[in-house]
Order: structure tokens, then sequence, then C-alpha cells
């Protein structure tokens, strides 16, 4: 009986153990454009509810999966642009910027720190703007892409 007590309490414990991103490598391919992740410093990732790990190239790649796909119980993750470590999407600060200065492509560089944020988008003439933001305006994004398709 007492074993069957620690196989139960174990179990339990192993289910609520917090959840943790997975390294996200330059040469995965993002699950949504399915574009090479070469820029780690800008890749997301989001862990299902079977603790699946799916990369992104960008935490913008992530936010249109999500608009276009939405759903309970998953993490999302953005990589911190100073560190390089990863963090919850929903405690990051974002600045817009071109990503790739060849096709002018824009996307959001996710930064811990408030002072940072500020900074960088005091350099690229930009704004600071939250997780929450950037979901709308991934959710408009797709509404007007629906209008047009």
């Amino acid at each position: 009986m007492k074993i069957a007590a620690s196989l139960i309490a174990i179990g339990l414990l192993a289910g609520c153990s917090p959840i943790k991103p997975l390294a996200v490598r330059a040469g995965d391919v993002c699950f949504r454009c399915h574009r090479t992740i070469s820029q780690t410093r800008l890749a997301a990732e989001l862990v299902d509810e079977n603790r699946r790990a799916f990369s992104f190239k960008t935490a913008g790649c992530l936010a249109k999966y999500l608009a276009e796909n939405p759903g309970d119980d998953r993490v999302v993750f953005v990589t911190d642009y100073k560190s390089g470590k990863m963090m919850r999407a929903g405690s990051a600060l974002f600045v817009r910027n071109t990503i790739d200065e060849r096709t002018q492509e824009l996307d959001f560089y996710a930064f811990r720190s408030r002072d940072e944020a500020i900074a960088y988008a005091k350099t690229v003439n930009s704004s600071v703007v939250d997780w929450l933001t950037v979901m709308q305006q991934a959710r408009v994004e797709q509404a007007n892409a629906g209008k047009r398709g």
C-alpha cells in the first residue's frame, strides 16, 4: 500500500513539474512557415499540453500560428535578444524592427529587461509593446488575410 501511494505521489509531482523550453538551434525548421531558423536570438517555442515543443523562426511567426490555431493549455516562450535565453512570452517586452536587411522583413525582438527594450527601441526608432499587443496584431493580420482570401 505504501509503495502504491509513493508511486502515485511521484506521478503527481512529475505531472506538476514546471514546463521548460527546449533549445532552439540554428538550422531547426519553423513549425509554421517552414523556413530555416538562422537567428536563434529571435526564435520562439510553443509547448503543448503533451509537453511537445514546436520551434518558430520568430515571436511574430509564433503569434500568427496562435492566431490561426487558437487553443488552451499551451506555454509560449520567446528568446531574450540580449542574453539568448528563453523566457515566457507574457513576461517579455517586444520591439518591432527589421530582421533581414536583404528582404526588409519585420518582426519582433524580445527583451526581458524594460530598460534594454526601451534603449533598443530608441536606436531603431520603434516602440515597446507587450505580448498581448503582439498577439492582437497577429489576429488583425489574420482577419485581414481572411478578407483577401
